[in-house]
């Protein structure tokens, strides 16, 4: 399933090629490009990471996306009061243990969510709408 594919910098990332890499979860990256259409989004590439997508308000990015191979990685920083009153969010429960535990940047708490399945993507969608309202 998983791991890093999109590594050819020359290769930007289109449709017909996240639709072939993220097979099942394909359908995930479309919801989340809906639920963000306010935000803008913009591909970088990096060594480490291959490309990635970055979803973003004038401010501050909102989630980076990395394509895996069947799946999609979201990556996010929380502010220090984000992650207080989303830790008092009964709808996050599931992802308690993981804003207590997030290591501390100088951006805020990293939090990462490995989508590749219905349930993973709920939660993510989840946790990605409850953020927004904050912001």
């Amino acid at each position: 399933m998983a791991g890093i594919i999109l590594t050819n910098k020359e290769e930007k990332p289109d449709s017909a090629v996240l639709s072939k890499v993220l097979k099942d979860a394909y359908i995930y990256f479309t919801e989340l490009l809906e639920l963000t259409k306010a935000y803008r989004v913009s591909w970088s590439f990096s060594k480490a990471s291959g490309w990635v997508q970055k979803t973003a308000d004038n401010k501050k990015a909102l989630y980076y996306l990395i394509p895996l191979n069947g799946a999609i990685q979201i990556n996010l920083t929380l502010r220090e009061n984000e992650r207080e009153l989303l830790l008092h969010n009964g709808i996050l429960t599931f992802a308690y243990k993981a804003m207590l535990s997030a290591k501390k940047y100088a951006e805020g708490f990293l939090l990462q969510f490995t989508v590749s399945d219905e349930q993973s993507f709920k939660d993510c969608k989840a946790f990605i709408a409850e953020l927004i309202k904050l912001r």
